[in-house]
């Protein structure tokens, strides 16, 4: 495969061999060889399921360039695959993953057979181009490489280089992806051309765009996901170059999470508390534990902490230093009872070693806690927020949503959740609803979307899911979305989702009216805010992009009764 581009160098050569400060360039297959790839290489061209022609004529040119470009760079600085090779090792991890994942997947979803079939391998080689892609802006944003003397060095005059690392904005790096495609071939370029939908899925992915990327960012974010996880779990961050700056961002969560405990600002053990001690245990509750951490090291000055708590939760998981529950999610529902109080909260379970010094480690707590069974976890009714002497809001979001992935493209750090917006007195509100129709927590499941009922029972329904974390909040694949002006349904997802989850008697052509029934019921209760024109649905912009959600607006108290509602969403602005 990598012929043409043959050096003669020891057989013995190896990894352990080279010296970080005068990396020699390498041919593909001697980058292939002393990472020792040529088993994920295989399984590429057999995933790719093209014959030897065009296999060479598509593929091989695109992995030639990567890794010529490549090199033995690092994937990251400090977080994973951040030794030597760790971008090319990282990015062949997900191209074979991604692949895996696509042939188990019929694309383009909900065609027919012949369809699917006359597609398979475009579907299959925008996959392929999505993973080789995905994190080839760091290529630009990341590092460099330089001679001795400090200057670029090119593999055409110099033979080795040392990696410098660079200080440019996260984020950039996907907005680069993008401009990355001059790695594939002319024909593989025009082939992509040929398909737009594809394309602009293709697209969507690699600038970071999750409300548009499809099924093609879904598998490959998926992918991504696992191998970063994967490598995490090993100690990949551990790995790192001399001179790489900072450090890994788990162990910066994890030292401000001891401050916090050591400084007194986690109460524990007590009514007001977010954290409970149990033996080997420890359980705080999740969103003060994020909150906390991240407002902690952004003060510290820290740029490169993820937004959205999941993203938190997911690293923690990743290195375990949080237990994981029987679903393997990070998110356990604890029942606290003591003699004089008794809450139940959503909480993640560390292991009390990794965040109390021996010396410093508080007594068990008395009373009781109890693991509640995720199967009835809806059925809970208390507000999971910390009593008021603590005045701090629980941010409910489900660790299930990794997926497509986790939000976790693995390496894109959408900020999806941030500061609560504060609105201004003068600036122009929605109108408010008027005499808002009673709604009562207990409601039996009606027997028809057309019952009078039914709109109180979705009102119900939401409300307890969205306070016991089984309704996700904020993330690309969510529902519902947390506004400074008040809770956002997206329409029609929350209202096909409701009914997907009760089995009303339907006509063989009421599936499609069945949710606008659904909306109407809601809107006689007169709880959502309507727009100036006296609308139901409101519109909301995506900050850098050009979709547009559709939503229901309702009161934040309509669904948090309390008063303790989650962040708002800093992505989604509200169109007036």
């Amino acid at each position: 495969m990598f012929s043409r581009f043959k050096l003669h160098r020891s057989p013995t050569f190896q990894l352990c061999d080279i010296d970080p400060e005068k990396i020699p360039f390498l041919a593909p297959n001697e980058i292939i060889r002393i990472l020792s790839q040529e088993n994920r290489i295989r399984s590429i061209r057999r995933l790719a399921g093209l014959n030897s022609v065009d296999y060479e004529r598509f593929y091989t040119p695109a992995l030639n360039e990567f890794l010529n470009l490549s090199q033995l760079r690092p994937a990251s600085a400090a977080d994973h695959h951040a030794g030597l090779g760790g971008l090319v090792t990282h990015t062949l991890a997900v191209i074979e993953v991604a692949m895996r994942r696509r042939k188990a997947a019929s694309l383009p979803q909900s065609a027919d057979a012949s369809l699917i079939e006359r597609e398979e391998h475009i579907w299959t080689y925008a996959v392929f181009v999505a993973a080789l892609l995905h994190d080839a802006g760091k290529i630009i944003t990341l590092t460099r490489l330089v001679n001795r003397a400090g200057q670029l060095a090119e593999s055409e005059t110099a033979k080795s280089y040392a990696i410098q690392f660079l200080q440019l904005p996260y984020r950039l790096q996907t907005r680069v992806n993008t401009t990355m495609f001059y790695l594939l071939p002319p024909a593989g370029r025009t082939w992509l051309q040929t398909f737009p939908e594809i394309l602009a899925q293709l697209v969507a992915y690699l600038s970071g765009d999750p409300y548009e990327w499809g099924a093609i960012g879904d598998i490959t974010s998926q992918a991504d996901g696992e191998s970063v996880a994967k490598d995490r779990r090993t100690g990949g961050e551990k790995q790192r170059l001399p001179h790489s700056p900072g450090t890994p961002i788990v162990e910066r969560m994890t030292r401000a999470l001891r401050k916090l405990i050591y400084d007194g600002d986690l109460k524990f053990n007590r009514d007001g508390g977010a954290a409970w001690v149990c033996g080997q245990y420890t359980y705080i509750v999740c969103g003060v534990a994020a909150r906390k951490v991240r407002e902690a090291l952004m003060d510290e000055g820290s740029s490169d902490i993820p937004g959205n708590n999941t993203r938190l939760f997911d690293i923690w998981q990743d290195h375990a230093y949080i237990v994981v529950n029987d679903a393997d999610k990070a998110i356990w529902n604890i029942k606290v009872e003591a003699k004089d109080y008794q809450h139940t909260f959503s909480m993640l379970k560390f292991l009390t070693r990794e965040i109390f010094h021996p010396s410093r480690r508080p007594a068990d707590f008395e009373g009781t806690l109890e693991i509640l069974a995720q199967a009835t976890k809806a059925q809970a009714t208390e507000t999971e927020t910390i009593p008021e002497t603590e005045k701090t809001a629980i941010q409910q979001e489900s660790a299930t949503n990794l997926t497509p992935t986790s939000m976790n493209k693995g390496a894109v750090d959408t900020p999806l959740i941030g500061t609560e917006a504060v609105s201004s007195d003068t600036e122009k509100k929605p109108a408010k609803p008027s005499k808002p129709a009673p709604i009562e927590d207990h409601i039996p499941t009606p027997v028809s979307v057309d019952s009078e009922e039914v709109g109180k029972h979705f009102i119900a329904w939401m409300r307890a899911r969205l306070n016991n974390g089984e309704i996700s909040i904020n993330n690309s694949k969510a529902i519902v979305h947390i506004l400074p002006e008040g809770v956002a349904l997206v329409s029609p997802a929350a209202f096909q989702y409701y009914l997907k989850h009760h089995t009303f008697e339907v006509g063989p052509d009421d599936k499609k009216t069945q949710h606008r029934r659904l909306q109407a019921k809601v809107e006689k209760l007169r709880l959502n805010i309507k727009t100036k024109r006296d609308l139901n649905i409101h519109k909301i912009e995506i900050k850098n992009s050009e979709v547009r959600l559709h939503v229901f607006l309702f009161p934040h108290s309509v669904f948090y009764t309390d008063g303790a509602k989650p962040e708002a969403n800093e992505v989604l602005t509200l169109l007036r």
